[in-house]
């Protein structure tokens, strides 16, 4: 039963491409810095948005990975990594230790995630250059998954 309720909230979450289709939401962050900032302004084209935290194994684990593929596919798929950590130095530190260099914003007060009905972390989306969500997708991802992915939502771009 729980597994059914999980798999309603998926697909609620991130629709396809009918008329239940789910924009990226306007979902305030932040710079490092602190000035602010909205995931929507990075829609225009292909996007891939991680959402990770130095707390969590897993999220730390795929970032080596996404960094690799990010700049494999750059231009033509945007990655961009948004903290869930609870200061910016600890998303700092994570960028430093994972070498991220795709943009990173931080979610101070974790509103984005939740404005996304993530359910846990890592959670990565794949928005189309209209910036509809295409999958949301919990969990961790190893390099195969994330190109097959890729391949899936942005078949016109090769990964």
């Amino acid at each position: 039963m729980a597994l059914l309720i999980v798999a309603s909230l998926v697909t609620a979450a991130c629709a396809g491409a009918d008329s239940n289709q789910r924009q990226i939401l306007r979902a305030p962050v932040s710079t490092l810095d602190g000035d602010p900032l909205d995931l929507a302004d990075f829609v225009g084209g292909p996007l891939v948005v991680n959402f990770f935290a130095e707390s969590c194994p897993p999220c730390v684990a795929e970032m080596p990975t996404f960094e690799t593929i990010a700049n494999e596919v750059a231009p033509d798929i945007t990655f961009v990594g948004v903290s869930e950590d609870p200061s910016s130095v600890s998303a700092r530190r994570i960028i430093e230790q994972t070498g991220i260099t795709y943009p990173t914003v931080w979610d101070r007060d974790g509103s984005a995630l939740v404005s996304f009905e993530a359910l846990g972390m890592p959670t990565t989306l794949f928005v189309d250059r209209d910036g509809v969500i295409l999958e949301l997708h919990t969990g961790a991802l190893s390099a195969e998954d994330l190109r097959a992915r890729l391949a899936e939502h942005f078949p016109s771009i090769p990964t």
